[in-house]
C-alpha cells in the first residue's frame, strides 16, 4: 500500500513555448486546454462563462483600486497635517485635513473589505468551475477509471479533483491581485513623486516644458535598484521553494492516501492481529514528509533572515534620504516624508515578485499537479495508447454492433504485469437472455474477459462487439459508500434517486430479502425535510453497516430495480450459502426474464451450476463450454423450496 514518490526530476513545471502554451484540445475533454501553466490558469476567463468572469475580475480591480486610492490620499493628509504641525498652522486646511484623517479609517476599511470580498467571488467561482470541468473530464470516455488503473506521474488523482482546484484558484487569485496592485502602485506613486518633486524647466523644440528635477530621478532610481536587488536577493534564497513545495504536496497527498486505505481496510487488518505491514508503511511515508518539512524549515529561515536583513537596511537608507532632502533642501519634513514614502513603496511594488517567492512557488506546486492530471485524463481518451505506453500490447478493440449479442473473436488476454497471454478466445458469442456460469481458477482471465465489453481491459489482442443500444451492468461485490448516499440513491444507480416510487423500493429489497431497511426508507423521506446542520447531527444512516452478504443483496435489489438487458455478477453471490444463493439467482431471473445474465465465479464455489443453461469454464488457457445434465427450472411465481433459506438470511 505504500504510495511511490515521483521522482524528483519531474518536479519542475514544462515551459512551452507560446505556441503551445494553451495546448492541443484535439481530443475534446473539458480540460484539453489545461494541459499548460497558462492553458490551466486561463481557462475560466476563454470559457463560455468569460462573460462573468472578466465582469467580477473588474470589480475586484476597481476594489483594488480604490484601496490604493484610500492609501494614497492618506499619505497626503498625513503630510499636510505634518507640515501643519511644524509650522503651527491650525487653520481651517488643518480641521479639513485632520477630519479627513479621522474618516479616511471607515473609507479604507470599506475598500479593503470590498477587496477581500471580490477576490473571495473571484476565487469561489473560478473554483467552481474548475471543479465541474475535471469531474466532467474524469468521467468521459471512463477517463478517471483508467487514470485509477495506470495513474503514471498522477498520485492522488481524488485529492487533485477535490483540492486542486480550491489551491489553484485561492493562489492564484491572491497573487494575480498582488501582481495588479503592484503594478497600479508603481503608476500611482510615480505620479505622487513627480508632483512632490521640484521641477525644472526644460526646452524641447522651443517649447518650455516643466520636467521633474533631479530628486525625482534620484528617488526613481534608488527605488528600481533597491527593487531589483530585492528580487535578486529574494530569488536566490526563495529557489529552494520550486521542489520543496511541490514534493509536499506530494507526498502530503500519498500521506493522506495511506491513511485512507489504512481506515477503509481496517476491519481486514484486525482481522490479522496486528497491523505491523500498514504501521511500517505510514510511518515511512510520513517519515520523508517530515524530512521535507525540515527542508521547507531551513529554506524559510534562510529566506527570512535575508529579506529582514534587507528590509532593514532598505529602511536606513530611506530614512537617510529623507533626513537629506529635509537638511539639504527647501523641502519640508512632511514633504520629505512623504517623498521617502513614495521611495518605499514603489521598491517593494518593483520586488513583488521576489517578495512574492514562497507564495509563487506555493500555486506552482498545484498548478503543476493539475496540469498533470489534466494531461493524464486528455490521454485516457484514447485508452490503446494510454495502456501501451509502458510497452504493454493494448490492442483489443470495442466496438457497438445492431445485434442484441456480445460476441468475442480472436481475443488474446495478456497479463499486464508479465506481458505473457493467459487467455485464447478465438470465437465465443453470447445470445440475448442465455444465463451463463463462468467458472475458473483465481488469475485465469475470466474477469478480464468479461470486462472487455465494458471499456474495462485492453491488454491483448482481438476484437469485442457489443450491442450499442442495451443497458449493461457489470455488477461487482460492493456497492457505494453507505455513509454519504441514501438507501434510495444507492438503488437506483445510474439514475437518480426520484427515477422510481417509493412501492418499487420496498418490493426491491424485500425480494432481495432486505425487508428490514426498509423503515430507512421513510426515515430518509422526514430527514430530507431537515436543515443540514440537523442532519449532522443524527446517527449515521442504518444502512451504512452491512454484512458483505447483504451488501451483495443491496446490488441485487438494484439490478431488479434497473432492469438491465445485460448484467454480469462479478462474484455476486460468494457471501451467500447455497440456499441462498439460489434463491437470489431465481428471483433475479424472474425479475429479468429476457435479460442475459452472466454469473462469474471461483472453481470449487460452484452451487448455481445446475441452474445454469451454459457452463463456460475458463482452463489451460482456453475455455470449455458445457450444458448441465440437471438444470432446475425456475418457478415463476412460488418460493424456492428450501427449507434452509429462512435460516439462512
Amino acid at each position: 500500500m505504500d504510495q511511490p514518490i515521483p521522482p524528483e526530476e519531474k518536479d519542475e513545471l514544462p515551459f512551452l513555448p507560446r505556441q503551445r502554451l494553451l495546448g492541443d484540445s484535439s481530443l475534446g475533454t473539458p480540460v484539453a486546454g489545461m494541459r499548460s501553466a497558462w492553458g490551466l490558469i486561463s481557462a475560466y476567463w476563454r470559457s463560455d462563462q468569460k462573460k462573468s468572469a472578466w465582469l467580477l475580475t473588474g470589480a475586484l480591480a476597481a476594489a483594488t483600486i480604490a484601496d490604493i486610492a484610500v492609501n494614497t490620499g492618506v499619505g497626503y493628509i498625513m503630510a499636510n497635517v505634518t507640515n501643519a504641525f511644524q509650522a503651527r498652522q491650525f487653520d481651517l486646511d488643518f480641521a479639513f485635513n485632520m477630519a479627513g484623517l479621522f474618516l479616511m479609517p471607515w473609507v479604507g476599511g470599506a475598500a479593503v473589505a470590498s477587496k477581500v470580498y471580490m477576490g473571495n467571488i473571484v476565487d469561489m467561482e473560478w473554483r467552481r468551475w474548475l471543479f465541474e470541468k475535471f469531474e466532467a473530464a474524469k468521467k468521459t470516455g471512463n477517463a478517471m477509471y483508467h487514470v485509477r488503473q495506470l495513474p503514471g506521474n498522477v498520485e492522488n488523482p481524488d485529492q487533485a479533483i477535490t483540492q486542486g482546484p480550491l489551491e489553484v484558484s485561492a493562489r492564484v487569485t491572491g497573487l494575480g491581485t498582488g501582481l495588479f496592485t503592484s503594478v497600479i502602485t508603481i503608476g500611482t506613486f510615480t505620479g505622487v513623486m513627480a508632483s512632490l518633486c521640484s521641477k525644472v524647466p526644460v526646452e524641447i523644440l522651443g517649447q518650455q516644458y516643466s520636467m521633474p528635477g533631479p530628486h525625482f530621478w534620484f528617488g526613481m532610481g534608488a527605488a528600481i535598484l533597491l527593487g531589483a536587488m530585492q528580487t535578486k536577493l529574494f530569488n536566490f534564497f526563495g529557489h529552494p521553494f520550486d521542489k520543496l513545495n511541490l514534493r509536499q504536496t506530494r507526498k502530503e497527498g500519498a500521506l493522506r492516501t495511506e491513511q485512507l486505505t489504512t481506515f477503509n481496510e481496517s476491519a481486514k487488518i484486525v482481522g490479522y492481529g496486528k497491523n505491523a505491514i500498514e504501521a511500517h508503511s505510514v510511518k515511512k511515508i510520513f517519515q520523508s514528509v517530515i524530512e521535507n518539512l525540515k527542508n521547507l524549515a531551513k529554506t524559510r529561515f534562510r529566506y527570512t533572515y535575508a529579506t529582514d536583513v534587507f528590509n532593514r537596511k532598505s529602511g536606513a537608507a530611506y530614512l537617510t534620504i529623507g533626513g537629506y532632502l529635509f537638511a539639504a533642501t527647501n523641502y519640508s519634513w512632511g514633504q520629505a516624508l512623504q517623498i521617502t514614502q513614495a521611495i518605499n513603496t514603489l521598491q517593494a511594488s518593483c520586488a513583488w515578485l521576489g517578495a512574492s517567492k514562497p507564495a509563487i512557488s506555493e500555486a506552482e506546486s498545484w498548478v503543476i499537479r493539475m496540469v498533470e492530471l489534466a494531461k493524464r485524463l486528455e490521454d485516457a481518451q484514447d485508452p490503446h495508447k494510454f495502456y501501451a505506453q509502458n510497452g504493454n500490447r493494448a490492442e483489443i478493440y470495442i466496438k457497438d454492433h445492431n445485434r442484441p449479442s456480445i460476441l468475442f473473436k480472436n481475443i488474446v488476454i495478456d497479463n499486464p504485469k508479465t506481458r505473457q497471454p493467459i487467455l485464447n478466445v478465438p470465437h465465443l458469442e453470447i445470445r440475448q437472455g442465455e444465463r451463463i456460469m463462468v467458472i475458473g481458477k483465481s488469475g485465469s482471465g475470466k474477469s478480464c474477459l468479461l470486462k472487455i465489453p465494458f471499456g474495462q481491459y485492453y491488454y491483448g489482442s482481438g476484437e469485442c462487439f457489443r450491442p450499442g443500444d442495451k443497458k449493461m451492468v457489470l455488477a461487482e461485490p460492493h456497492i457505494l459508500d453507505t455513509e454519504t448516499l441514501t438507501l434510495r440513491a444507492n438503488l437506483a444507480l445510474p439514475e437518480g434517486p426520484e427515477a422510481y416510487t417509493d412501492a418499487a423500493y420496498r418490493e426491491v429489497l424485500e425480494q432481495a430479502e432486505l425487508g428490514h431497511l426498509v423503515d430507512e426508507l421513510e426515515t430518509e423521506r422526514r430527514n430530507a425535510l431537515l436543515p443540514t446542520e440537523e442532519l449532522e447531527k443524527l446517527e449515521k444512516r442504518s444502512y451504512s453497516k452491512l454484512s458483505n452478504g447483504e451488501k451483495q443483496r443491496l446490488v441485487c435489489a438494484r439490478i431488479m430495480l434497473n432492469k438491465p438487458d445485460i448484467v454480469v455478477l462479478d462474484e455476486g453471490f460468494s457471501a451467500m450459502d447455497p440456499a441462498l444463493q439460489m434463491e437470489m439467482c431465481r428471483r433475479l431471473t424472474n425479475r429479468l426474464p429476457q435479460a442475459t445474465i452472466i454469473a462469474v465465479v471461483h472453481a470449487g464455489n460452484e452451487a448455481l451450476r445446475p441452474m445454469f443453461g451454459k457452463i463456460i469454464e475458463v482452463k489451460n488457457g482456453s475455455l470449455e463450454i458445457t450444458t448441465p445434465e440437471n438444470i432446475v427450472p425456475f418457478p415463476k411465481s412460488a418460493p424456492y423450496p428450501l427449507p434452509e433459506l429462512k435460516k439462512a438470511i
